[in-house]
């Protein structure tokens, strides 16, 4: 499939968002008629495959990009003199998130005019009326990573299932946000996007702010057995 590539401004520090979501949360939705609307420096958006044919109904995809593969993130756009602005990343559920946040890890290392904001998780409330052991491991992974976690689709249904969530990272002393998403209330995004770290990994953390006997590697669901087997694995609930 054909790369969509989106051009920076050389020398210009480029902010990465990156939003983990379960399908059907409406993410990409969301951000784009937000972030369409408003003003500023643009907002680019780089997006798993899956995602195209959502992607396809937007009037226009000036600023969105795909990405065939995990370990090719952020290779999928090249610099120009024209434009710069912040980059919505969108990590992809059907593939492992320990290998994209590893992967990212390592690409973010070698670029140095890109810098990570923050990691927002969007879940779809409609999952957690019977939520399965893989997908609590999965969202409870979601959680470790995140700034802040969101909640789209809440009914009277599954409300008291979403409260229960969290509560659930409340009680764990869980420092990240938590928002349930009205689509109709675009300013949301404001909130969203701050730059307030509110995770718990500290795998993005400057070298210089972590413990000498700190690596970023050394995360509970990077760190891997002598095997080559992750310590702590996180399932793929949705394929």
């Amino acid at each position: 499939m054909r790369i969509i590539p989106v051009r920076y401004k050389i020398g210009f520090m480029t902010k990465i968002y990156v939003i983990i979501e379960t399908p059907d949360s409406g993410a990409f939705n969301f951000f784009y008629d937000a972030l369409h609307e408003s003003s500023g420096n643009p907002c680019f958006f780089l997006l798993p495959e899956y995602l195209k044919k959502e992607a396809e109904r937007k009037e226009s995809l000036q600023n969105v990009a795909f990405y065939e593969s995990v370990e090719n993130h952020l290779k999928s756009f090249s610099t120009n003199d024209n434009t710069d602005g912040d980059l919505l990343l969108f990590f992809s559920p059907y593939n492992d998130l320990s290998n994209q946040f590893e992967s990212l890890l390592s690409e973010l290392t070698s670029e140095e005019n890109y810098q990570l904001i923050r990691v927002i998780t969007f879940i779809d409330a409609n999952l957690l009326h019977v939520v399965s052991n893989p997908i609590q491991t999965w969202i409870d992974a979601t959680a470790h990573f995140s700034d802040a976690l969101c909640i789209t689709n809440r009914s009277n249904e599954n409300g008291a299932a979403v409260g229960k969530l969290f509560k659930r990272y409340e009680q764990m002393r869980y420092p990240m946000e938590t928002y349930t998403i009205a689509i109709s209330k675009k300013t949301q995004v404001t909130n969203i996007l701050n730059s307030t770290t509110r995770r718990i990994s500290h795998i993005f953390d400057p070298v210089d702010m972590l413990d000498d006997e700190e690596n970023p590697e050394d995360d509970i669901y990077l760190r891997k057995l002598p095997s080559g087997n992750r310590e702590k694995y996180i399932p793929i609930p949705f394929l």
